[in-house]
């Protein structure tokens, strides 16, 4: 059995330093580790072994033929038969472990880990941006002052950490950078009109570190909520705006996730 993305992601990320899993989840991968590190020795077919006696018989044989080799051979196949399905049974029920204990634990990684190094990312960014522009490059970094370059250098690695930080969140909350508003900002459609239509003026951009740029320089207030966070939002938002654009059963959907009654919906709410 294979881990699925949300494991590998939330484990890649560990590996690289970006988050810091904690011991429970570590112990749960160890296992997978030391069951997969186990090898079961070979054992001797016993056919191979009949063949022997079969040809000691022939060539030497006087007697009745000492079968007890073949015997032996036949008992220790099925000790290592039944020794590789018990450590495939153990390996599979780790995996299983691991992807549980990550998916059951989604909202609290989200929590307690994911979002304070996310946190620490985006402030760093804030801090970083005012000495860059967007038409910085690597190449012009590289001839501008000191404090310019090593801010360069620095978003560099923090935008790689965003990204990560990013794909994490969209498994873990279990939807992605489409879901709509208030995944990745509060303020979005205030400071961008055109977000609504998926007009994202930082795509125009082709650089991830210049997009950031321009989001903060747009004064995009930077948020990673959880799934009922940020339904919650919304509903904060718009449930009681007649004009929103939403159906009922989207209205529904919103505020069950924010964990609200689900029949109280504003009027005007279109169908």
């Amino acid at each position: 059995m294979n881990l699925n993305k949300m494991t590998t992601t939330v484990l890649d990320a560990h590996d690289a330093g970006v988050i810091e899993l904690p011991e429970h989840v570590l112990e749960a991968r160890a296992a997978i580790a030391r069951l997969n590190a186990i090898t079961l020795p070979t054992p001797v077919q016993p056919a191979t072994v009949r063949q022997q006696v079969l040809q000691t018989l022939i060539t030497k044989g006087k007697a009745a033929p000492d079968v007890s080799s073949i015997v032996a051979a036949k008992a220790a196949q099925v000790e290592h038969d039944e020794a590789a399905t018990l450590l495939t049974d153990a390996r599979r029920q780790a995996v299983e472990t691991l992807v549980s204990v990550i998916a059951s634990d989604a909202e609290q990684l989200m929590v307690d880990v994911v979002r304070p190094r996310f946190l620490e990312v985006v402030t760093e960014l804030q801090e970083i941006a005012p000495l860059l522009d967007l038409q910085m490059s690597d190449s012009r970094a590289l001839s501008s002052d000191t404090p310019t370059r090593e801010a360069w250098m620095r978003l560099t690695d923090l935008a790689g950490r965003y990204a990560v930080l990013r794909g994490v969140q969209f498994l873990l909350s279990r939807f992605d950078a489409d879901a709509g508003e208030f995944s990745l900002f509060t303020n979005a459609a205030e400071k961008c009109p055109g977000y609504k239509q998926r007009d994202f003026p930082w795509s125009r951009l082709t650089d991830p570190r210049s997009q950031l740029l321009m989001q903060i320089q747009l004064g995009l207030k930077f948020v990673m909520p959880t799934a009922q966070e940020r339904a919650r939002m919304w509903v904060d938002t718009y449930d009681n705006d007649p004009d929103a654009r939403a159906t009922v059963a989207f209205k529904q959907q919103m505020r069950q996730t924010a964990g609200l009654a689900s029949t109280a919906l504003a009027p005007g709410s279109r169908g």
